[in-house]
């Protein structure tokens, strides 16, 4: 059910994906699957805040998903749902939480040698940085965002790291560096998705 609501979720039905993640999540209760259980409230985190811009129960579902991680010694559930909830102090503008999350999910990602989401580290802490108006800084995790989805191959991450490299130039006033960043970044994240 969990991955029918990630489904529904990209193809733009945020009702159905609600159903199928709250019933991952009722599944995964109902067996007393901990592992599940977290993963679950990670995905209902995301579509709530994705789909219904709710990050205030998003932030809730993350914090509960962490704390069965956590319980379980699930260090690599840890350390996604740290990288979320980085991504939501962000957007909720509490950048120093945001900064934190990211700095905590780093730690456990480089020890694990996940590059793929440690580049999602980095990317969102150029966002933070970015949405503080730190050029400098917003570039600097950009680029390394870039380099580590090129060496890893990960083409949406690649696609990513050029929107917030744009975003950085953008904010450096280097604007044909800019544009020429968002465009790559069009045609990466265009050609992902055909």
């Amino acid at each position: 059910l969990s991955i029918m609501g990630l489904i529904s979720l990209e193809a733009e039905n945020p009702s159905a994906a609600m159903k199928y993640q709250e019933g991952a999540l009722g599944i995964a209760r109902e067996e007393n699957n901990k592992y599940l259980e977290a993963m679950a409230l990670n995905n209902l985190a995301n579509t709530v805040g994705l789909s219904q811009g709710d990050f205030y129960t998003a932030l809730q579902y993350f914090d509960q998903a962490w704390s069965i991680s956590h319980e379980l010694g699930n260090i690599n559930g840890e350390a996604i749902t740290l990288l979320n909830l980085g991504w939501l102090g962000g957007i909720l503008g509490d950048y120093p939480a945001a900064v934190q999350y990211c700095e905590r999910a780093l730690s456990i990602l480089r020890d694990l040698g996940l590059r793929s989401h440690e580049a999602n580290a980095y990317i969102n802490l150029s966002a933070v940085m970015g949405a503080q108006g730190l050029a400098d800084d917003a570039f600097k995790w950009a680029k390394a965002a870039f380099e580590i989805s090129t060496e890893t191959g990960e083409q949406t991450g690649i696609g990513w790291a050029w929107f917030y490299l744009g975003y950085a130039y953008l904010l450096k006033g280097e604007y044909s560096n800019a544009e020429s960043a968002f465009m790559n970044s069009i045609q990466i994240r265009a050609a992902a998705n055909a």
